[in-house]
C-alpha cells in the first residue's frame, strides 16, 4: 500500500505508444526531467502532475528535431549550459529557441573529431573535456565554444595516443579532488591526466574490464566492473579490489 518505487510507463507519460531504451536521466536547474536513450531525448516539465509538458527530440521530427537520436550522456556544465553527448557529435541546448545546437569539434590538423561523444566534464578552469569514440579527448574552452558557432571549432587540445593515451576509444572522463582528470577507456584500462601539463599515468587491472569510473566524496576513484569495484586513491596511487567473491570486504 506505500510502495518505495513507482512505475511509470512511457506512453502514459508521452501520450504516444513510442518506446525509447533509457540509459541517462538528468533533472536539469530549471527543473525540466530530462531523458535520453536509443530514440531521441525527452524533455518533461512537471512529471508527477495529471497532466506533464513533454517534448521529444528525435531525428525524424520536424519540429524538435537531433542530429542522431542516441543520446550517451546529459550534462550541465557550472554557467547552466546543458550538454548532450550522442551518437551525433555534442550539442547544447538554447532554452530561447527550445532547440539543440550541434558543435563540430575537431583538432589542429583537421584529422581528429568528436563526431561520436560519449561524455563530458567541466574542469575547474573552466574548460570542457569531452570524451570521444576515436578522436581520443577535446579540451574546449566552454564560454568561447559557446559563441563562437558550431562549424569546425578547433580545440584548445586534442588529447590522443601522441600524448600517451592507450586508447583512443574513450566511454567517460571524470575528475578527482586534485583537478587531474581520469579517463576510462574501452577494454585498456584507466589513465590519469594532469590537468595542466596534460602528463598521462596509466593504470591497468589484468583481467578486469572496468565499465564505468566515478569521483568519489572523499576523493577516491571508484571503478566499476562486472564482479566488483576497484578503488584508486589518487594521492598514494593505491588500489584496492572489492570482489562479489571476497567475503572479507
Amino acid at each position: 500500500y506505500n510502495p518505495s518505487f513507482q512505475y511509470f510507463p512511457l506512453p502514459s507519460v508521452t501520450g504516444t505508444g513510442h518506446g525509447n531504451h533509457l540509459y541517462c536521466v538528468f533533472k536539469d536547474y530549471r527543473g525540466y526531467l530530462w531523458l535520453g536513450g536509443t530514440d531521441g531525448l525527452l524533455r518533461i516539465n512537471n512529471f508527477l502532475s495529471a497532466k506533464p509538458s513533454v517534448r521529444w527530440y528525435r531525428v525524424e521530427d520536424v519540429v524538435s528535431p537531433l542530429p542522431h537520436n542516441r543520446i550517451r550522456y546529459i550534462y550541465e556544465d557550472s554557467s547552466h549550459n546543458l550538454w548532450i553527448a550522442s551518437d551525433g557529435g555534442l550539442n547544447r541546448y538554447d532554452y530561447g529557441s527550445e532547440r539543440f545546437i550541434r558543435y563540430n569539434i575537431i583538432d589542429r590538423s583537421h584529422t581528429l573529431n568528436s563526431n561520436w561523444t560519449y561524455y563530458i566534464q567541466e574542469d575547474s578552469h573552466g574548460y570542457l573535456w569531452i570524451a570521444t569514440c576515436l578522436g581520443g579527448i577535446f579540451v574546449v574552452n566552454k564560454d568561447k565554444l559557446v559563441s563562437y558557432g558550431n562549424n569546425g571549432y578547433i580545440a584548445d587540445y586534442n588529447i590522443s595516443n601522441k600524448d600517451g593515451l592507450k586508447s583512443m576509444f574513450v566511454n567517460q572522463v571524470v575528475s578527482d579532488n586534485r583537478n587531474n582528470m581520469w579517463a576510462l577507456l574501452y577494454n585498456s584500462g584507466v589513465d590519469e591526466i594532469d590537468v595542466k601539463t596534460h602528463k598521462i599515468n596509466h593504470f591497468s587491472f589484468g583481467n578486469v574490464r572496468p565499465n564505468y569510473v566515478i569521483n568519489g566524496r572523499y576523493g577516491n576513484i571508484w571503478i566499476g566492473y562486472s564482479g566488483g569495484v576497484l578503488r584508486i586513491i589518487p594521492k598514494t596511487r593505491k588500489i584496492n579490489k572489492i570482489s562479489f567473491y571476497d567475503s572479507n570486504d
